[in-house]
């Protein structure tokens, strides 16, 4: 009946508070996507517990990264248009280098969430349906294809226990993960922890600044690089959320790994940045491209 069909229809697209209890009455987890799309007033009176903070699909539509990103996609298009002809050499995987931008839009409305004492995790994504780049690469395959894009970042999760869909949600309630942009190399080795005493503290742990605690980030390596390849640069950094949507950078550096002793309660992440020039020899003629880029963004370590 008609009656039936609707109410599907009404808890698929239902976007308010009272749609969001019943959701989490149904043991799901409530995400925002598309966050830079989203005023931070509704994020807060959704109260998600999971927020995207970067979205293939925001790099690639103007009509998103332009109003909301102030990014001109005009000239990476360009440049994917080189990847469908034969005999340029362009790997089709590090497509991703030419127009990977990271979300300040979304960063800025997590910092303000975080700041204000939320538990929320960041996450990566897609929107779950092939839509901006159905044209074959060298490869043969869709630009946009499935495979493609799951390879180029992932969400990675630290379970407790036997991996279950109950372990895994419970990780990612908890706040106990990190994304990786491993279009870049998979980073092994980066861990997130804050040390009080003999206890160790992961990613999305609550501690108490009496505890004098100190957070660590450790530095991972580019997994299986080629010795042969140009050497990556990488800089690691411990940011503190700010109410105003900034991130103060606590602790920095380019060559070691990094500690800090917080004076402050606040949430406190890390963040790995690449400058990737071991792609460098995939993208020939595009070397302009080589640049700084996000490679880790953990979750926070909450000091109270």
């Amino acid at each position: 009946s008609t009656a039936l069909i609707a109410l599907p229809q009404i808890a698929y697209n239902a976007n308010n508070p009272a749609a969001v209890q019943r959701f989490r009455e149904a043991g799901a987890l409530v995400a925002i996507p598309h966050v830079e799309q989203r005023s931070i007033e509704y994020i807060r009176e959704i109260g998600p517990d999971v927020l995207e903070v970067y979205n293939v699909h925001a790099n690639l539509d103007p009509r998103i990264a332009g109003p909301h990103l102030g990014y001109n996609v005009g000239p990476a298009l360009a440049d994917i248009l080189r990847f469908q002809r034969s005999g340029t050499g362009l790997d089709p995987e590090m497509l991703f280098m030419v127009f990977f931008q990271e979300s300040a839009n979304d960063l800025r409305k997590w910092s303000t969430l975080l700041a204000e004492g939320r538990r929320i995790p960041g996450v990566a994504a897609s929107d779950a349906h092939e839509n901006v780049l159905p044209m074959p690469l060298t490869d043969g395959e869709r630009g946009d294809s499935y495979r493609r894009v799951f390879r180029w970042f992932s969400n990675e999760l630290w379970v407790r226990g036997e991996l279950t869909r109950e372990s895994a949600v419970e990780a990612l309630r908890e706040s106990r993960m990190f994304v990786a942009f491993e279009a870049f190399g998979t980073p092994v080795g980066f861990s997130y922890t804050a040390q009080t005493g003999a206890r160790t503290r992961e990613i999305g742990e609550e501690i108490m600044l009496s505890e004098a605690p100190v957070l660590r980030a450790t530095r991972p390596r580019v997994n299986a690089l080629d010795p042969s390849l140009p050497t990556p640069s990488i800089r690691l950094r411990l940011l503190r959320a700010e109410r105003s949507g900034e991130w103060t950078e606590v602790a920095a550096s380019d060559t070691g790994d990094v500690s800090f002793t917080p004076t402050t309660a606040g949430a406190y992440r890390a963040e790995v940045r690449i400058t990737p020039r071991h792609v460098q020899p995939y993208l020939p003629g595009l070397e302009r491209l080589m640049r700084e880029v996000p490679w880790v963004y953990s979750s926070a370590i909450y000091v109270r």
